[in-house]
């Protein structure tokens, strides 16, 4: 499995990047997901996720992921029918927990 090697130097980079900088540069500033196979052709033609490139998710978002038990990619607690930006929130990126096919990124509200 080689993603095991990228996921556990990604989670390091961003434990450095959490150790090197102060909360002001942490702050999220919005959600991207790659979209899958089954779900790009739900894309319009030519935007990023039909393209197979990252997009923003809208905090409408209904995006699933993981095995099994799915949990959903936007926080449904900051869920917003008027599709606000999750940058409204003042998320700040406080840890990071690496898992053999995951990052599992913590944030806290300011």
């Amino acid at each position: 499995m080689p993603e095991i090697i990228e996921i556990m130097i990604a989670g390091k980079l961003v434990r450095l990047y959490i150790d090197k900088t102060g909360p002001e540069d942490r702050l999220i500033k919005n959600i991207f997901a790659d979209a899958t196979v089954a779900e790009a052709p739900h894309h319009p033609p030519n935007s990023p996720a039909a393209s197979g490139h990252v997009y923003p998710l809208a905090s409408s978002s209904t995006i699933r992921r993981g095995e099994g038990d799915q949990s959903p990619l936007f926080p449904p607690e900051y869920a917003s029918c008027q599709n606000l930006s999750i940058s409204t929130h003042r998320l700040i990126l406080q840890s990071v927990e690496s898992t053999p096919r995951s990052l599992i990124l913590e944030f806290t509200a300011q």
